[in-house]
């Protein structure tokens, strides 16, 4: 899944994506350590920022896909951004394949 990387070239993905490594590195199983980093960084989402929502939920569906762990909500809320058009400012190319990923694993 090299595409999964695209995600990763924005400084809050990855803090994301160093903020997961901590919590995993301190004990927490992956899915604990996803649980507390979505927690964290969807608190201060408003329902009508789509685009500050499309920041937060692609790069954190990409890493649950590379650790074999995504949550429904994460795919459903993704998979919700996309059909609005909400893409952020991510490379076409990444956000289709996040996007044929994510339906394989909803149908």
């Amino acid at each position: 899944m090299d595409w999964t990387q695209s995600f990763f070239q924005q400084e809050e993905a990855i803090e994301m994506k160093r903020e997961l490594e901590e919590f995993i590195s301190c004990g927490n199983s992956v899915e604990q350590a996803f649980s507390v980093l979505q927690e964290r960084r969807t608190a201060r989402l408003t329902e009508d920022d789509l685009e500050s929502a499309a920041r937060v939920y692609m790069p954190l569906a990409a890493l649950q896909l590379q650790y074999g762990a995504l949550q429904e909500d994460v795919q459903e809320t993704v998979l919700s951004l996309l059909s609005q058009g909400e893409a952020a400012d991510y490379p076409a190319g990444a956000v289709t394949a996040l996007e044929e990923e994510l339906q394989k694993r909803f149908w």
